[in-house]
């Protein structure tokens, strides 16, 4: 189940074991995008929605593979299809604990693929 790790002004941060919810929000604390990191045990992936933008999805390249170096993260965009709707499965229960506008929020995006298309692979 997500549990709030870390609230600020435009930015709330969201984990368990499996996932990362990363909200970002605006001066009026409007919703203003998300990110979702999923599968983070074997092979992070996330995907990314702003207003008026589309789907993003991509790999996330953790950036600490060697013990001499610790570069940050970074994502590498992915043409294969978001598994949205297993997603969507997955966050509807691990996400009912949290603040109920963030978890609607993020549950709308998900159900509507953000009225917008994916950019990149198909959606499933």
């Amino acid at each position: 189940m997500l549990h709030e790790l870390r609230s600020r002004p435009g930015h709330r941060w969201f984990s368990d074991a499996d996932r990362d919810l990363y909200v970002w929000l605006d001066a009026d604390e409007r919703f203003t995008g998300f990110q979702l990191c999923y599968d983070k045990r074997s092979g992070e992936r996330a995907i990314t929605w702003r207003v008026g933008g589309s789907l993003e999805h991509a790999s996330v390249n953790a950036g600490d593979e060697l013990p001499t170096r610790n570069d940050a993260p970074e994502l590498i965009a992915l043409v294969d299809a978001v598994p949205l709707t297993r997603l969507r499965e997955e966050f509807e229960q691990a996400g009912r604990t949290i603040d109920p506008a963030v978890y609607a929020f993020v549950m709308d995006v998900l159900s509507t693929n953000g009225g917008h298309r994916q950019r990149g692979g198909a959606v499933r």
